[in-house]
């Protein structure tokens, strides 16, 4: 097991790649791409679209979850999460999505944090801290 400070970190097509700084530089590569949600008040909607033909080519997965969607809510909704087969497509994939239907019948989230600050608030870390890694 090695330790160091979290030095760099960036999204490569599907991956996350981490720079870890010690006595030597060390460059980690771990499979990983951001997710975007989308809600709407029209469930059917929502049903059409994790299959829409137009998304497809973005996506490597997608799933119902429960989330928080507005800092008044009290409870969980039920969203869409779709993961993209490569960070870069997530912008394209909200454009695509948005120009499905007319404003506001789709609510996405997450579209405007970066993917590595994503990949950082998913695993509890943050820049220049020190970290145990282990192989």
């Amino acid at each position: 097991m090695n330790s160091g400070w979290l030095y760099d970190i960036y999204p490569l097509d599907d991956k996350i790649i981490l720079w870890i700084k010690n006595k030597s530089i060390q460059r980690i590569e771990k499979q990983w791409t951001p997710s975007l949600y989308v809600a709407s008040e029209n469930k059917h909607k929502l049903d059409k679209l994790e299959h829409h033909n137009k998304i497809i080519p973005f996506v490597k997965n997608s799933q119902w979850t429960n989330k928080i969607e507005q800092v008044s809510d009290l409870l969980e909704s039920k969203v869409l999460e779709f993961n993209v087969k490569r960070s870069q497509d997530l912008l394209q994939l909200a454009r695509t999505i948005e120009r499905l239907d007319k404003f506001g019948v789709y609510r996405l989230y997450n579209v405007d944090v970066p993917p590595e600050q994503t990949f950082m608030y998913e695993h509890d870390i943050f820049p220049l801290g020190k970290y145990k890694i282990r192989d």
